[in-house]
Formats: structure tokens, sequence, C-alpha cells
């Protein structure tokens, strides 16, 4: 099946925002196009949407019906249900982000190049790579003509189902794996597990040359299986980048492993579930074999990376008078 980006011109759309030809970032061509081809719906959703009357952009960005939970800066994110779009034909509950754009004076909009899309086409990179991410239900963008016909901003949104009964990494880890001592076999296991979900989704992340700019825990969202394994979701997908090559690689690929590091030194994970997620995303599946001496050079340098980052966060916590602890499961995300 062939790919089309959701564009509302002829450019497809790249998630770092420039712009290229059919790529990674396209997003699959069976959803269904309204206003104008502004909006994509995923096609079992498109009938419910429509009963709403969300069938268009704006229509979705000025919804009132709608639960906001947050709004900072010109975005809001919103929880709500579609009737009639679920299992069964029951409710179906999503989270919406909306973003209204500025576009700087002299400027043209680009409204291929929004927060909303960037989000649904990473979204879709995402699943190609084989990485667990959120299930994109709809996505939009339309530019909001401003006074004398100049362009005042550019609206879009990213509609996605709800988790469900998953919960992030690290509110998962706080809740249910931290503070056990001695550790029972079954939390020791589930530590694993967990370490190794995390790992695997990153390399296959990498793998890809992919790179998410802002890899915490709180991004991913976790759940365990009926056969006890681990599966990681990766969310918050709006600033994630294609880099195959270069220098540009090495240091994004650091940024990401970094954080993850620092995500682990925040939670006191053991030393031995730090070994097993650099053996897993190394693809070391053998306890016999050591790592590689790049290997051990990459994870020295993993390890020195999130210590100035903590080392920063230090620093301002001095000079701001803050609480000198680490950053809890919540704020160290």
């Amino acid at each position: 099946m062939g790919e089309a980006a959701i564009v509302t011109g002829s450019e497809h759309a790249h998630a770092d925002g420039s712009a290229g030809g059919a790529d990674r970032f396209a997003w699959p061509d069976d959803y269904t196009a309204l206003d104008q081809g502004r909006l994509r719906v995923r096609p079992d959703c498109a009938a419910a949407l429509q009963q709403l009357g969300w069938t268009s952009v704006a229509a979705v960005m000025d919804a009132r019906e709608i639960h906001v939970l947050r709004e900072v800066d010109g975005r809001d994110n919103c929880t709500t249900e579609i009737p009639g779009a679920g299992p069964a034909g029951g409710p179906l509950g999503v989270f919406v982000k909306r973003h209204r754009m500025p576009v700087e004076a002299g400027r043209s909009a680009a409204p291929q190049k929004s927060p909303g899309l960037a989000e649904a086409n990473a979204a879709a990179a995402c699943r190609r790579a084989s990485v667990s991410t959120v299930s994109v239900v709809a996505a939009g963008a339309v530019e909001i003509a401003g006074a004398g016909g100049e362009s005042a901003r550019v609206d879009s949104f990213v509609m996605t189902e709800l988790m469900g009964d998953r919960l992030s990494a690290a509110d998962y880890w706080k809740t249910k794996l931290a503070g056990q001592e001695p550790v029972a076999a079954d939390v020791a296991e589930a530590r694993r597990g967990l370490i190794g979900a995390l790992a695997l989704a990153t390399r296959r992340l990498h793998r890809a040359s992919l790179f998410h700019k802002d890899l915490f825990w709180n991004h991913f969202f976790v759940g365990q299986q009926v056969d006890g394994s681990f599966d990681a979701c990766l969310i918050d997908l709006q600033r994630l980048r294609h880099i195959s090559s270069g220098w540009q690689r090495c240091y994004w690929e650091l940024k990401d492993l970094s954080q993850m590091r620092l995500a682990m030194y925040a939670r006191a994970v053991g030393p031995e579930d730090v070994k097993l997620w650099y053996r897993r995303y190394f693809d070391v599946d053998d306890d016999a074999i050591e790592l590689s001496p790049a290997q051990r050079i990459w994870a020295g340098l993993i390890y020195a990376r999130a210590l100035i980052r903590y080392a920063g966060w230090r620093w301002r916590c001095l000079r701001l008078g803050w609480s000198g602890r680490l950053p809890s499961a919540a704020s160290a995300d």
C-alpha cells in the first residue's frame, strides 16, 4: 500500500519540520480525508466524529465538550469520549493535543510543519520501526488568516486513543517495583522485564535512525502482558527526528541514552539492572558474552553525559534555593 503525508499543500511533512518527498514520516494513505484534506481520520472513527460535528480542523480546535487537563503557551491537552467509536459500539476515550502556533511577521505559514501533524507522522514512523506507540485517531492543521489577509497562526491537533490501564514507566516503577528490600523474586523479575522492554523500544527506535530528543521514563507507558512480559509504548513524539548519519546522529543518540541513564539514576535502579539495560540495548542476549570495548566506551560516555546533566540540575537547585534531593519520578522527567 502506498503512503501519503497528511498535509495541506504539496509538501510532505518531516517530524523535525523540514520538507521532503514521501518518506518514513508519511502517514498511511487509508485514513479518511475531510475538510478539503486538512483533516485525516481513522476510517473506523470517521462516522462517529461526523456525528459529533467534528468534520473540520476548526471544529476540533473550537470544541467545548471536552475536558481540558492543561493549557499553556498556546497548547492545551484534553480528554474526551467519542460515542460509538469504541469496542462493541461503546465510547472511545481519546487524548487530544491542540496547538495554536503564531506565525512570525513576514514569514509564510506552513500547516504541514505544525506540531499536531508532526506528532501524527512521527507515530506512523515509530510503528514502521516496530516501536509501540500511540494509536492516532485523527490529526489535522489549518492556517488561520489575520487582519489584512496575512497569516496570524497555524492551528493543529493530534487525537490519540487513551492508554487504558497503562502507567508511565516512572509511575509503574514507583508504585509497583520500588522500595522493596529485600527484593522478592517476582518483583526482581518484573524489574528486569520492564528494563528490558524500555531497552528494546529504544534500540528499535535508534536502529531506524529515529531520535526522540526527550527520552525520559515519563514518555514510556508500560503494561504487563498475560505472560508476564512488558510492552513499552512511546509517547510525546512531536520532536522526533530522523538522522541517518554524521555527528548529529551520534549527538542525539547520546542525548537520548543519557536521559534514559539519568532516569534510572533518579530511581535508584541497581547496577545489575543497569547492566541488563545496556545488554538489551546493544542486543547482547547471551549473559556469558561481555560488552565489546566500543560498547563499554559508549556506555561510559552515556554515564558521563548523564552526570553532567545531573550536575547542572544541582547547580540550579543551589542558585534558586530548591530542594537538594534528586528529582522525583514526577519532576525528573
